[in-house]
């Protein structure tokens, strides 16, 4: 699996542009994690650091699948 990795003051930068959608965040800086899936991040991190240690963060806001098809929830009463 492809990373990059990245140190605090590059990390920090108001201008940053994130290299991937996922990333650890450790003690010498952060690792980013190119793949598209959560799961396989998290898979990799705990092959290579150890089961638990670290939990994968994500870079970008994403929106989240609702849980009930067709159900809405509106303002109106």
């Amino acid at each position: 699996m492809r990373t990059t990795a990245v140190d605090f003051e590059t990390f920090a930068d108001m201008n940053f542009n994130h290299p991937a959608n996922f990333y650890v965040r450790t003690a010498l800086g952060y690792i980013y994690i190119h793949t598209r899936k959560r799961d396989d991040a998290q898979k990799w991190v705990d092959w290579e650091f150890g089961a638990g240690k670290y939990l994968v963060r994500s870079s970008k806001l994403t929106k989240t699948e609702p849980k009930y098809e067709g159900f809405s929830v509106t303002a109106r009463g």
